[in-house]
């Protein structure tokens, strides 16, 4: 390099050179170069630039002339207009101002072929002298320094431009082509490196490693089609080089290319299976192109070949987990916990697989041992309790929970948690508790509001209920869940229109639901407009198709209507759509004891939702119900007075145990 110019120099005036000057100072006027002129990272230029190449790393200000080629790197700034043969513009350069293409390549850089020529010739006898030592011949006379092979790099730095050397000798052959040009690349001196191999091609086409060198410069350079024509030239040359298929795999995916990518990886796996990279790269555009079978059969055989490549068999892991392998994720896991016992996270995803394969007694220890790796990480408690959480360890989950708390009291995440956990254990109080902790420490929680007055309205405190509903749906307007409890909430404290309001916009917003419809139509039922909420739910099944709820609604409706016949019908099409569905086995057992009719499958049903829910009071009345169709007083006795005793303040159950009652009086 003929000139370089540090941080910290202001230079003024015109500068005409031949070589390749390093600007990282401050220049203000003109440059004339035949050779190469570099605005460093750190230089600033301002003025008109005349020269063969030019690459700008730093900031020009001026209008720019470049008969081969302008390169504006990343974070370069160029603020004029530029007149070049080629120009490469960087991802993340800035270039505000025109652009000319000139049509016709450039001559070779003007005034240096006589230099060059010289050059090659001190380099022809460099190697000439170097062969005849390496063969035993003495040279007597003492040697002049200077010329030599490093001369024509020296002769680069003065501005010599592109090389022109004479044919070589035997003595200089491919190999040396090949390792001068590596050199250069190396040093980054990519256009130098580039006129090497082209010379080297003149007298060894044939060789592939002189193709490969020419491609790896295009690759530099950002050529990529003419990268890929060298490498392919390589491989023709040469097809089992595992490197020649890669750089060519690497030169197709610059350019998008990704199925001949995959063609030219696996064509190297052809020819050396063992080959980690392409499996590598191969695993990765599958995962791409989301063929995860295929990627798991690359990373496969690179933990194969390489049991301690860490990163694929992580990627393994995930990849088995995802596809619910858990077998096989539980194997490489294992693996990983050989050689590392410390990682949490391998622990946690170990806890995982486990309680995915129904080892729950083996699950919660590796959770234990993820814990212990750091029992005052807050975060860390809060994933276990959500792990707990979500595999139905409520008590486990509390306890984390708990233990998250003591950490950070003030957190609304941790509050909010715990109070759906309280709340699912029946702890109404700590959950109402934990709730309003968390509406305290974020008034914005709408989530919290609403599940706050859930609980307040199964507690019947309407005002505390109201007002937590109305908030919730403030912060939250499309939350058909609030709509549809303020919609509860507004019939039982006896607002009948404003709860079909609400009903009717839950409905709106979540109309593939049947849940919306069912809530309305027990208002309807509520109204006694039976006819309406029969059409109503029939309607949804007719939009919704077969559903077990539905038919049990329309049940329902006709049970109100006193048309029973029809209304057992429907209760047993929602049996054969859901056996489990309680409700509508409760009301079959009950229309059974009204008509007199099966009254053995009418206690086994009764029996059943009984069994199931032993603290329902409206199952039990059933039961009861039941007990004195068959004529078994005594028991519809015993049973009425257990509903009577779990709900005291229901008049129908006391109801139906005067009517027991007399009648038992009446028979005897």
């Amino acid at each position: 390099m003929d000139s370089y110019f540090n941080q910290g120099v202001k230079l003024v005036g015109t500068l005409k050179v031949k070589g390749t000057v390093h600007l990282d100072g401050e220049f203000e006027g003109k440059v004339e170069s035949s050779s190469n002129f570099i605005v460093g990272k750190f230089g600033k230029y301002t003025g008109e630039i005349h020269s063969y190449n030019v690459t700008n790393m730093g900031s020009i200000k001026g209008n720019v002339q470049a008969a081969n080629k302008v390169a504006l790197m990343k974070e370069s700034h160029l603020d004029g207009d530029i007149t070049t043969y080629q120009l490469v513009i960087d991802e993340g350069s800035n270039f505000e101002g025109s652009c000319q293409m000139l049509s016709a390549p450039p001559a070779p850089e003007a005034g240096n072929e006589k230099a060059i020529k010289q050059a090659a010739k001190e380099a022809k006898k460099e190697a000439v002298s170097k062969a005849a030592d390496s063969n035993g011949k003495k040279d007597d006379k003492p040697k002049k320094k200077g010329w030599g092979f490093m001369s024509i790099l020296l002769l680069l730095g003065l501005g010599i431009g592109g090389f022109w050397f004479a044919q070589s000798s035997p003595s200089f052959g491919p190999k040396d082509w090949v390792s001068q040009g590596n050199s250069l690349i190396k040093a980054s001196k990519f256009s130098e490196a580039e006129a090497v191999f082209l010379e080297g091609l003149k007298t060894s086409k044939e060789n592939p490693e002189i193709h490969m060198g020419l491609g790896e410069v295009y690759l530099k350079q950002e050529s990529f089609k003419k990268a890929e024509v060298q490498f392919q030239k390589a491989l023709m040359l040469n097809p089992s080089q595992t490197d020649y298929g890669m750089k060519l795999a690497e030169s197709l995916l610059a350019q998008g290319e990704k199925k001949k990518a995959v063609g030219a990886y696996s064509n190297v796996l052809k020819h050396q299976p063992e080959t980690v990279q392409a499996h590598l790269a191969l695993a990765r555009l599958q995962l791409d192109a989301e063929q995860a079978d295929q990627a798991i059969a690359h990373l496969q055989k690179v933990v194969e070949l390489d049991p301690a490549h860490r990163d694929s068999r992580a990627k393994l892991i995930d990849l088995y987990m995802k596809s619910e392998q858990w077998s096989l994720a539980e194997e490489h896991l294992k693996k990983v916990l050989e050689s590392d016992t410390s990682n949490a996270q391998v622990h946690f995803k170990m806890a995982e697989v486990l309680f995915k394969q129904g080892k729950k007694r083996e699950a919660i220890p590796a959770f234990q041992k993820a814990l212990e790796r750091f029992p005052q990480n807050f975060q860390a408690q809060i994933r276990v309790a959500d792990w707990y959480f979500q595999k139905g360890l409520v008590e486990e989950s509390i306890q984390s929970y708990e233990m998250a708390e003591s950490l950070d009291p003030k957190s609304a995440v941790v509050q909010a948690r715990l109070g759906k956990l309280y709340a699912e254990k029946l702890e109404f109080d700590k959950a109402i508790d934990a709730f309003q902790k968390a509406v305290e420490l974020n008034p914005n929680d709408g989530k919290s509001y609403f599940q706050l007055g859930k609980l307040f309205r199964a507690d019947k405190r309407y005002d505390l209920a109201g007002k937590a509903l109305m908030k919730a749906v403030k912060l939250i307007p499309g939350e058909p869940d609030i709509h549809q409890e303020l919609g509860a909430f507004f019939m039982e404290t006896g607002a009948l229109g404003q709860a079909e309001n609400k009903f009717k916009r839950a409905m709106e917003l979540d109309p593939e639901n049947p849940d919306r419809v069912l809530a309305y139509s027990n208002l309807l039922l509520e109204q006694k407009e039976f006819d309406k909420s029969i059409e109503v739910l029939k309607k949804a099944v007719a939009s919704h198709g077969p559903d077990s709820d539905l038919y049990y609604g329309i049940c329902s409706s006709y049970s109100k209507k006193r048309y029973l016949t029809v209304a057992i019908g429907h209760c047993k099409k929602a049996l054969e759509l859901r056996a489990d569905n309680y409700e509508a086995m409760n009301r079959l057992a009950w229309l059974y004891a009204k008509k007199k009719m099966n009254l053995d499958d009418s206690l086994e049903m009764s029996k059943k939702t009984v069994e199931v829910f032993p603290k329902e009071p409206g199952y039990i009345d059933t039961l009861s119900e039941v007990y004195f169709a068959r004529g078994e007083v005594n028991q519809a006795v015993e049973f009425i007075k257990l509903a009577i005793k779990l709900d005291p303040k229901d008049r129908y159950y006391k109801k139906q145990l005067n009517r027991f009652q007399k009648h038992h009086r009446a028979s005897h």
